[in-house]
C-alpha cells in the first residue's frame, strides 16, 4: 500500500509539473499573442497614415504627371521646330553654295 500510494504521489507529481508546463506555455502563447495583437495595430495604423498621405499626396502627383506630359509634349514641339529650322538652314546653305559656284564658273 505504500508503495502504490507512492507511485500515486509521483503520477500527481508529473501531473502537477505537465500542468504547471502547459500554463506556463498558456501565458506564454497569451503573451506573445498580445505582443502581435499590438505590432498589428502599429502595422494597421502605419498603413491608414501612409494610405491617408497618398490621398493627401495624389492631386499633386496628377498634377506633376500633367505637367510632365505637357513639357515633353512642348518639347517634342521645340524638337520638331528645331529640325525644320535646322534643315531650312542647310538648305539655305546648300542653295548659297550652289551660286557661288555658278558666280565662280561664270
Amino acid at each position: 500500500r505504500v508503495e502504490e500510494s507512492r507511485e500515486a504521489l509521483q503520477t500527481s507529481l508529473r501531473i502537477r509539473g505537465v500542468i504547471q508546463a502547459c500554463e506556463e506555455r498558456c501565458a506564454s502563447l497569451t503573451a506573445e499573442r498580445a505582443e502581435a495583437d499590438s505590432e498589428e495595430l502599429a502595422v494597421r495604423s502605419s498603413c491608414e497614415r501612409l494610405a491617408m498621405q497618398l490621398e493627401d499626396d495624389l492631386p499633386g502627383l496628377l498634377a506633376l504627371s500633367e505637367a510632365c506630359h505637357r513639357s515633353g509634349s512642348e518639347a517634342d514641339r521645340a524638337r520638331a521646330a528645331a529640325k525644320r529650322r535646322a534643315d531650312a538652314a542647310a538648305q539655305l546653305e546648300e542653295e548659297v553654295e550652289e551660286v557661288r559656284r555658278e558666280a565662280e564658273n561664270e
